[in-house]
């Protein structure tokens, strides 16, 4: 009997040994103290575990989206049904983008600190990118229940207006502008997931009726 049965089952733990390989030279070539890149947040900063509560729900979310269209690619390319298979790896792969930009304050921190590029300009082109994944992908999202679609769309469009647009005309809400900027990314980001459960869902049960 195999412990494992396949040898790309091994490849999993490349990942996890980069990373962990990518810390110890951090510490050797930048003096980088090690706890403070495999301590946990909350230790680290001595803050409350209930502290950024709505973004780390919202990390989760984009998640269990790019992990559900990630599985179900997967499951329907052992079927042979291929026509689905880069619209589910194309969801997959933004919403992995999403969450790394969510998790790791790319386009607010990361970009416009260390490369240069300004928080509107990196959003601008995150919504191109959406823009170009909705059009070329449009008639397969015309033939799914795309409602949660739509309020994704909407209540994450509204967040990033909150955040930039309208944020010298709402800083007398003070800290209620914040919970309306990531109050409204949250109901997107659980719309987005939605969306692609129940597409996912309609894949695998009854795939005729979409595809």
């Amino acid at each position: 009997m195999m412990i494992f049965k396949e040898r790309w089952h091994l490849l999993i733990f490349i990942p996890s040994i980069l990373l962990i390989l990518a810390i110890g030279l951090a510490k050797v070539l930048f003096q980088v103290p090690i706890y403070k890149l495999i301590g946990d947040v909350f230790s680290i900063a001595d803050i409350h575990p209930l502290s950024g509560l709505l973004s780390n729900i919202g990390v989760l979310l984009w998640c269990a989206a790019a992990t559900i269209c990630f599985f179900v690619a997967g499951v329907l390319r052992q079927t042979k049904n291929y026509r689905v298979i880069p619209f589910l790896l194309a969801s997959a792969c933004l919403s992995m983008y999403l969450l790394i930009d969510d998790f790791f304050l790319l386009h607010e921190e990361l970009v416009p600190t260390y490369i240069g590029i300004l928080q509107n300009t990196v959003l601008m082109l995150i919504m191109i990118a959406v823009v170009v994944y909705l059009f070329w992908f449009r008639r397969i999202i015309l033939r799914t229940q795309y409602g949660f679609m739509l309020i994704a769309i909407g209540f994450l469009g509204i967040s990033v207006g909150v955040d930039t647009v309208l944020k010298p005309w709402l800083l007398f809400l003070g800290e209620w502008k914040s919970l309306l900027e990531d109050g409204a990314k949250l109901i997107g980001i659980t719309s987005w997931l939605s969306y692609y459960t129940d597409v996912a869902y309609q894949f695998l049960l009854d795939k005729s009726r979409i595809i």
